[in-house]
């Protein structure tokens, strides 16, 4: 089963979350699904998008995809509450290339993930200010929050 709604800005770009179906009688079992989340220039306020995590989700990776280039941005990072460049660092995003597709090998979190107790965002953050561009925000979850809904994504 699969979630889908249609990105504000971009129609042509849809939210999803992938979730298998099993029988809850089974017990609990963690549902392993990709979130992937397109934003463009005009939601980065105050210079960073966030991407909504659940409490009790372990995030495995984060790669960040460059659908329209940004202009006026030099570079971009990714990280979440903690940590501004726990998942990609400085200099690994190129803003201005299309169909830049990059996850961060050596970043902090990169190598065995991050649990969050508490849930947190996974942020974006951008240096400079666009007047253009669209990017998506791609992140590998782990879960055994069964109830996760669109609108919390």
């Amino acid at each position: 089963m699969s979630t889908s709604l249609k990105a504000r800005v971009r129609p042509d770009t849809a939210y999803f979350a992938m979730n298998p179906t099993r029988d809850p009688e089974d017990g609990m079992s963690p549902i392993s699904r990709w979130i992937a989340k397109a934003y463009d220039y005009e939601d980065l306020s105050a210079s960073v998008f966030s991407l909504h995590i659940p409490p009790g989700s372990r995030v495995l990776r984060v790669y960040h995809e460059v659908q329209v280039a940004f202009t006026g941005v030099t570079s971009m990072i990714v990280g979440d509450g903690d940590e501004d460049d726990g998942w990609i660092e400085t200099a690994n995003i190129d803003p201005s290339t299309v169909g830049d597709f990059v996850q961060d090998p050596d970043a902090e979190f990169s190598a065995v993930g991050k649990f969050y107790q508490d849930g947190d965002t996974i942020d974006v953050t951008q240096v400079g200010v666009a007047s253009a561009g669209v990017g998506i925000l791609w992140v590998e979850v782990i879960s055994y929050a069964e109830a996760v809904e669109a609108e919390d994504l």
